[in-house]
C-alpha cells in the first residue's frame, strides 16, 4: 500500500470515527463495503461528505473503488443534498455540536 492510500485510508477513518462519535456507532459498521441498514447508508454518506470537504479529498479517492469516475459528479451532488437535508433537519444542532 503506498503513503497517499495509508493517508486516504486513515482519512476514511477518522470521518467515519468522527461521525460513529456522533450517532453512536461503530466506525468499523460504517466503513463496510455492504450497503446495510439506512442509518448505515446515511453514517456513509456523512464520513465521505467529510472526507471530500473537511478534509480535501477527490471525489475519486473518496469514493468506494465500484463507483466510476463518471459517476463521481453525481455522488458529490448527492453528498450535498443529504448533508444540506440533514442541516435543516429538527436535532441537526445536535450534530454540529459533537
Amino acid at each position: 500500500m503506498g503513503s497517499q492510500q495509508r493517508i486516504d485510508k486513515n482519512h476514511a477513518y477518522l470521518a467515519a470515527s468522527l461521525v460513529g462519535y456522533a450517532l453512536e456507532l461503530k466506525a468499523e459498521n460504517i466503513l463496510v463495503p455492504d450497503r446495510g441498514s439506512r442509518e448505515m447508508v446515511q453514517a456513509r454518506q456523512v464520513a465521505m461528505y467529510l472526507s471530500h470537504v473537511g478534509l480535501e479529498m477527490s471525489l475519486s479517492r473518496v469514493a468506494p473503488s465500484n463507483v466510476t469516475a463518471r459517476r463521481s459528479r453525481t455522488l458529490a451532488t448527492r453528498l450535498k443534498k443529504c448533508a444540506t437535508k440533514r442541516s435543516s433537519m429538527p436535532g441537526s444542532r445536535l450534530w454540529k455540536q459533537a
